[in-house]
């Protein structure tokens, strides 16, 4: 596999608008991509729960399997090995 030379990364809200851009080497401008991103979009799970809801966003999140399993794996975080 060849190594990029360069990265020219973007996070984007819901609704498709850039509210980042970021370039440089490739690893670094990705991880600080991930750092913004967990900081605007993360919260800090104070305590598990027995039992959670959760809602996959709607059209086009929950448009199959494929996408809808990705709040149950992230919903997952917040509830107690028991629950």
């Amino acid at each position: 596999m060849v190594q990029p030379d360069l990265l020219l990364n973007t996070v984007v809200t819901a609704d498709k608008c850039v509210i980042e851009a970021l370039t440089g080497d490739w690893w670094e401008a990705k991880m600080e991509g991930c750092r913004f991103y967990a900081g605007r979009f993360s919260v800090t799970i104070r305590e598990k729960a027995d039992m959670i809801i959760f809602f996959c966003g709607g059209l086009s999140q929950n448009i199959n399997f494929i996408q809808a399993h990705k709040s149950m794996e992230y919903g997952s975080h917040a509830l107690r090995k028991v629950g």
